[in-house]
């Protein structure tokens, strides 16, 4: 019995860990059906999701207990290709209150959503085995607020399959 116990919380521990994108379609009875692609950060706190928007792939970001009270957070990706970290700062923009940051270009707003996905960004993103991203948002403190931050390491299995996937929804 000992050894089951074992192996169980072992198999939960790597299925965890080693997290990678899944493809689901999502059917809210109002919207047409459409695909949504997902993955949970390592640390299982934090999931990054491919939305299609108005044709264009958007990347959004659900993070626990974290509610941006600022409508622009600053947000660092350090891609893993090869072996090599190649850092890409970006924008997230947010209702004030929500826990869900939508991921955009540097300095950009709702206009600009999906206009991350350049080449480049695109080819870093399927290429990456890892990502990270770093977070930076405003905390309310005594009548004004400080910034802090959060990180998140992400597993890029099968990225290439979840970003085609959604981008090629019919």
């Amino acid at each position: 019995m000992k050894k089951a116990t074992v192996i169980l919380i072992t198999l939960m521990f790597a299925c965890v860990c080693n997290a990678q994108w899944k493809v689901q379609v999502e059917d809210d009875g109002f919207d047409d059906k459409h695909y949504v692609a997902s993955v949970m950060s390592k640390d299982g706190e934090a999931k990054m999701n491919l939305i299609l928007y108005d044709g264009n792939v958007v990347l959004a970001m659900e993070t626990p207990e974290i509610s941006y009270i600022k409508h622009y957070s600053k947000v660092e990706f350090t891609f893993k290709i090869k072996g090599e970290n190649k850092i890409c700062e970006i924008g997230g923009f947010a209702s004030s209150g929500s826990s869900m940051l939508l991921l955009v270009p540097k300095d950009g707003g709702h206009t600009d959503l999906g206009r991350l996905f350049t080449e480049e960004f695109l080819s870093d993103f399927k290429n990456a085995s890892l990502v990270k991203v770093k977070i930076t948002y405003a905390v309310p403190y005594r009548g004004t607020s400080y910034d802090t931050y959060e990180e998140y390491v992400f597993n890029m299995t099968g990225s290439t399959n979840a970003f085609n996937r959604v981008s090629k929804q019919k």
